[in-house]
């Protein structure tokens, strides 16, 4: 297993073990820096889907990075490596660095529009709550203990990361 340390620059890209991918890159040096990838439709997934990024174009608009439950990936944003840390101190942290909270799209997305950083907290701690009392009414919680208690650890961090 290698690991990859890829670092967030704001408004700017990601640098993915030195090499970087930058907002309004064209296609062919994406290509160039990242190798080929996957592409479906107007989207490049790289290292087993877990960097995204869309083009609009021709260029880079967007980069997302999927790494909660990824160990070989270590995602730093200034000095936070944004997957290990609690979800309320990055959530905190992309506050501070915002100048004003961050926007709720409603679909448990949040979104700092002035630094041009958007993350997935997941699953609310409601709908643990509704899980359990669910599983706890149908007589099924012991048998889906450890995936209640997986969505549990997956509540206190970020999902997912973006950058435009």
């Amino acid at each position: 297993m290698s690991v990859h340390e890829i670092i967030i620059k704001i408004r700017k890209g990601i640098s993915v073990n030195g090499k970087n991918i930058d907002i309004g890159m064209d296609e062919k040096n994406l290509n160039i820096v990242m190798g080929k990838g996957e592409k479906i439709r107007n989207e490049y997934y790289y290292m087993d889907s877990n960097i995204c990024v869309e083009l609009e174009n021709g260029k880079v608009r967007y980069v997302q990075i999927n790494g909660y439950e990824e160990d070989d990936l270590h995602v730093m944003l200034d000095n936070m490596e944004i997957f290990v840390e609690n979800k309320k101190d990055v959530i905190r942290y992309l506050e501070d660095l915002n100048g004003e909270p961050l926007v709720n799209d409603g679909i448990g997305d949040y979104i700092a529009e002035k630094i041009g950083l958007s993350v997935d907290v997941g699953i609310s701690e409601e709908d643990i709550r509704d899980l359990i009392d669910s599983a706890m009414e149908d007589g099924t919680y012991e048998e889906m203990k450890e995936d209640i208690e997986e969505e549990i650890n997956k509540m206190n961090h970020i999902q997912w990361i973006g950058i435009e």
